[in-house]
C-alpha cells in the first residue's frame, strides 16, 4: 500500500509499523474515548430527557436557547472537550516522536528498513487514526441516543456529524503543528510548549508590543484593543465559539493548514541532525532566535505584569529587569547549565540596545509624540471612532446631496455625532491636541487613556493618537465643537424623524412621578418633533453639559425603514453593506409582540428609544402646555404621602462631572461655611439633616403641583450659585420613597412661605 507524500514521491505504508505503534500507545485513545463519553454522551443521557420534557411542555422553547442550540452549547462551550482535544493531539505527537529525544532509540528507529519519509508518514498515520477512533465512537453513541425517549428533538444527525468533523479537523491541526515543532527540539516537554507558543505567538507578539508602545509612548493608541483577527486563530477559536459550529470555509482552511504543517515538518525532519538529542534547539542556527525571542517576550510581559502588580506606570527598570531574567533563562536552557557567566557580552549588548531604545522614546527622537497634522491637510477628525464613521457620514451626505432623505434609523446605526469636518471644529480639536502635547510628562502617562483622536487626512492617510482627557476640560474648544452646525445635526436622530418613521411616540412626565400618554395623529407628532428640533438647534454647550433633571421624556419606537437598498449600495457599498442590512432587520424588523428567541439579540427586548425634555427646552414645553398634555400628565396630589422642604445647595453639575475645578473649589468654600455641609477630599458633602418643613395636606400638595414655579433640574452649566435662596422640594410616594425633587432658585413663593412658617 502506498501513499503520496512530499515532492510527489510514493511512500509505503507499513501495517506492521502501524500495529506496533497502536500496541505501544493504545492507552491514549482509550483514555481519550473514556473522557469524551463522559463529557458528551453521558451528559446527553443524564440531562437530555429532562430538557426534552420541558420543550414538549412548551413547544415555543424549541427555537430558544434551550432548544435547537442545546446540543451546540453542550459541544462547543464545553471546556473539558476542548482541553481533551488539545491534550490528546499534543500527546500523540510527543509519544510518536519521542524516539528523536533519546540517543539509543533514535539509532534503533533509523536502522529499520524505512526511509525517513516512510517512517514519518507511517507515524503520522498512526496519530491520525488514533485521533479518529474516539471521535467516531463518540459520534455513534450520540446518534444512537437520539432514539432514547424524546432526546431526538434536541438535535439532529447532521448536528452530530458536523460537530464530529469540526472537532476532528481541529485535532488534526493541533497534532500537525505539534509534529512540526517537534522537529526543532530534542525535548518532549519543550515540543508541547513550543506548539502552544506557536499557536499563541501571533497574538502574544502583537498584543505585548502594542501594549508596551501604548504604555511607553505618549499618545500611542492601544492597538491591542483592535485585534479582531484574534478570533480566527485555531487555539482561540476552540475556546470562543459562542455555541456556534465551525464555518465550512474555516474548516477548509484548517485542512490546508494541517497539510502545510505536515509537509513543512517532513522538510525539516529530512535535515534534522539525529545526534542532537536532548538539546532545546537541534539546529544551532536557531539558538540566537530562541534566546532573543525569550528575552523579548519576557521583557514585555514581565514589565507589564510588574507595573500592574505595583499599580504604577511602566518604567525603564521594569523592562531592563525582565530582559535580564529572560536572557539568563534562555541561556541556561540552551547551555543546559546555570553557569552562564561567559554569556555576559550578549547580555550587555541586549541591555544597551534596550536602554538606547528607551532613551530614544523618552527624548522622542522620531518626533512621534510631538507630531500634529496641519489643519489644511485634515479632512475630518473623529473622537473615539474609526474611519468607518467618516465613511458613513460621507455616505449620508451623498444621500442628502442626491435628494434622498436621511432616515433616523440610518443615523442611529452610523452614529457620526463625534465626526467633525468643519474648519472651526478641526481647528478646535487641533488646539486641544496641542495642549495635550504640552502636558506631556511622566505624570501625564496615565495607564487608562479614555479618548482617541483619529485624523482622516485629505490624501487618505489615517493618524491616530490616544490620551486621557475630556473635551469639557477645554471649555472654549468644547463650546465651539458642541455648538457647531455639524454636531447639532448629527447629535440626535430624532430631528430627522417624521411621523411615518415612528410606530408610536409616548410623552411622560419624567421630572414628576405620574402618567404617560401617547401622542396620536401625524399632525400632533409632527408638531412635537418640530418643537424638539428647534430646541436642539438652539441648545447651548452649557446647557448640553449641565447635570439636570427632566420635565418630560419622549419614548418612541422607530418603524422598519422603507429603503431602496440597491440604490444605497450603488451609492456606497462599503457602508450600506449586508451587515448593516442585517442590523436594520434586527433592530427594526420584528413585530412588537414577537417574542425574542435569540439570547444574543438583546435589542429585541428593549426596542424603543428615549429622549429627555429638560427645563431649557422652551419650545417643546410650550407645545406640551398649549396642547393640553401638561394637565394630562400632572400627577394627583393624593399620590404622595408628603412633600418635604429643605434649604439646599445647587451643584450645577460641576461636582458630579468634575468639569471646572475652580468652580468646584467655590462650591466647597461655600459648603464649609454652611451648617449641615462638610468638605471631604475637596467635595461639598451634604450631611443628613431634617427638612425645614413637611407638608401632608393634599390641597397644599395640589397647589404646589399646579403652581409649578419650581424647576426640576439643576442650574445650567456655568451659572453662578444663588446660595441662600436655593430651596429643594422632595415629593415622597405613599410607600415612603422619594419620587422626585424640585428647586426654587429665586426664593419660595408667597403661599409656600406662609405654609412653611405655619408648619415650622
Amino acid at each position: 500500500m502506498t501513499s503520496p507524500t512530499s515532492f510527489c514521491k510514493p511512500v509505503k505504508l507499513s501495517q506492521a509499523l502501524l500495529g506496533v505503534n497502536f500496541k505501544r500507545f493504545i492507552w491514549l485513545p482509550l483514555l481519550n474515548l473514556l473522557g469524551m463519553l463522559l463529557f458528551l454522551p453521558f451528559i446527553i443521557l443524564s440531562s437530555g430527557p429532562g430538557q426534552a420534557q420541558r420543550i414538549l411542555e412548551n413547544k415555543a422553547q424549541l427555537q430558544s436557547w434551550g432548544g435547537l442550540n442545546w446540543f451546540d452549547q453542550l459541544c462547543y462551550s464545553n471546556p473539558m472537550l476542548t482541553f481533551m482535544l488539545i491534550a490528546s493531539a499534543l500527546l500523540w505527537a510527543a509519544l510518536l516522536y519521542s524516539y528523536l529525544n533519546e540517543g539509543k532509540a533514535v539509532t534503533m528507529f533509523h536502522s529499520l528498513p524505512f526511509s525517513r519519509s516512510q517512517l514519518y508518514w507511517n507515524l503520522n498515520l498512526a496519530g491520525v487514526v488514533g485521533l479518529l477512533l474516539p471521535v467516531l465512537i463518540t459520534s455513534l453513541c450520540c446518534l444512537m441516543l437520539r432514539y432514547f425517549g424524546s432526546i431526538g428533538i434536541l438535535y439532529s444527525a447532521g448536528d452530530v456529524l458536523r460537530w464530529a468533523l469540526g472537532y476532528y479537523i481541529m485535532e488534526l491541526v493541533m497534532f500537525a503543528s505539534a509534529v512540526f515543532t517537534g522537529m526543532f527540539t530534542g525535548m518532549p516537554l519543550v515540543q508541547t510548549i513550543l506548539t502552544l507558543i506557536l499557536h499563541g505567538l501571533p497574538a502574544a507578539l502583537y498584543g505585548l508590543t502594542a501594549l508596551i508602545l501604548h504604555e511607553g509612548i505618549y499618545g500611542f493608541p492601544n492597538y491591542a484593543d483592535r485585534m479582531d483577527w484574534l478570533e480566527y486563530l485555531p487555539i482561540i477559536k476552540m475556546f470562543d465559539l459562542r455555541n456556534e459550529n465551525y464555518a465550512w470555509i474555516y474548516l477548509l482552511i484548517m485542512v490546508l493548514l494541517t497539510a502545510a504543517f505536515l509537509w513543512a515538518g517532513m522538510a525539516v525532519y529530512r535535515r534534522r541532525p539525529l545526534e542532537r538529542t536532548g538539546d532545546i534547539m537541534v539546529f544551532p542556527a536557531l539558538n540566537p532566535i530562541f534566546k532573543y525571542g525569550v528575552t523579548y517576550c519576557a521583557c514585555l510581559s514581565g514589565a507589564l505584569m510588574t507595573a500592574a502588580l505595583i499599580n504604577e506606570t511602566m518604567d525603564w527598570w521594569m523592562l531592563l529587569l525582565w530582559a535580564i531574567v529572560g536572557y539568563c533563562l534562555a541561556e541556561m536552557l540552551i547551555q543546559k547549565s546555570i553557569r552562564i557567566i561567559k554569556a555576559w557580552r550578549g547580555l550587555l549588548a541586549a541591555s544597551l540596545i534596550l536602554m538606547a531604545m528607551v532613551a530614544g522614546v523618552r527624548m522622542d527622537l522620531t518626533g512621534y509624540q510631538r507630531r500634529m497634522p496641519q489643519a489644511d491637510q485634515v479632512a475630518a477628525v473623529i473622537v473615539n471612532g474609526d474611519e468607518e464613521k467618516y465613511a458613513g457620514l460621507q455616505a449620508l451626505e451623498k444621500l442628502e446631496f442626491q435628494g434622498g432623505r436621511i432616515q433616523p434609523q440610518l443615523l442611529n446605526l452610523i452614529d457620526p455625532k463625534l465626526c467633525f469636518q468643519e474648519e472651526g471644529s478641526i481647528e478646535a480639536l487641533l488646539q486641544i491636541h496641542g495642549q495635550l502635547i504640552e502636558r506631556r510628562s511622566k505624570e501625564a502617562m496615565e495607564k487608562y487613556r479614555n479618548n482617541e483622536l483619529t485624523y482622516i487626512m485629505k490624501d487618505g492617510r489615517v493618524l491616530r493618537r490616544q490620551y486621557s482627557f475630556s473635551l469639557t476640560d477645554y471649555p472654549e474648544q468644547a463650546k465651539a465643537l458642541f455648538e457647531s452646525e455639524e454636531y447639532r445635526s448629527n447629535r440626535q436622530s430624532i430631528p430627522f424623524a417624521s411621523a411615518k418613521d415612528l410606530l408610536w411616540l409616548k410623552l411622560g412626565n419624567g421630572g414628576r412621578q405620574g402618567a404617560e400618554t401617547e401622542v396620536i395623529g401625524a399632525e400632533a407628532i409632527e408638531g412635537l418633533l418640530a418643537a424638539v428640533r428647534k430646541d436642539i438647534e438652539e441648545e447651548t454647550f452649557e446647557s448640553m453639559e449641565a447635570a439636570k433633571g427632566n420635565f418630560y421624556s419622549l419614548r418612541y419606537r422607530y418603524a422598519m425603514p422603507d429603503l431602496d437598498w440597491e440604490a444605497l449600495q450603488t451609492m456606497d457599498s462599503r457602508v450600506f453593506d449586508e451587515r448593516m442590512k442585517e442590523r436594520i432587520a434586527d433592530f427594526y424588523g420584528a413585530e412588537e409582540n414577537e417574542k425574542n428567541t435569540d439570547p444574543y439579540k438583546s435589542s429585541l427586548y428593549d426596542r424603543y428609544d428615549e429622549f429627555p425634555i429638560p427645563g431649557n427646552y422652551v419650545h417643546t414645553l410650550a407645545w406640551i402646555q398649549s396642547n393640553g398634555y401638561e394637565t394630562r400628565l400632572m400627577p394627583e396630589a393624593d399620590a404622595f404621602q408628603e412633600v418635604r422642604l429643605y434649604k439646599d445647595y445647587n451643584f450645577s453639575g460641576y461636582d458630579l462631572d468634575k468639569k471646572y475645578y475652580e468652580y468646584r473649589g467655590e462650591a466647597a468654600a461655600y459648603a464649609a461655611t454652611e451648617e449641615g455641609w462638610t468638605v471631604r477630599d475637596g467635595d461639598a458633602i451634604l450631611k443628613a439633616k431634617p427638612p425645614i418643613a413637611s407638608f401632608t395636606d393634599p390641597a397644599l400638595i395640589g397647589h404646589i403641583l399646579e403652581d409649578d414655579t419650581y424647576d426640576p433640574y439643576f442650574l445650567p452649566f456655568g451659572e453662578k450659585i444663588q446660595a441662600k435662596e436655593v430651596y429643594r422640594l422632595e415629593f415622597i410616594n405613599k410607600d415612603g420613597n422619594p419620587a422626585f425633587s424640585g428647586y426654587y432658585y429665586q426664593g419660595l413663593p408667597a403661599f409656600l412661605k406662609d405654609a412653611a412658617g405655619s408648619e415650622s
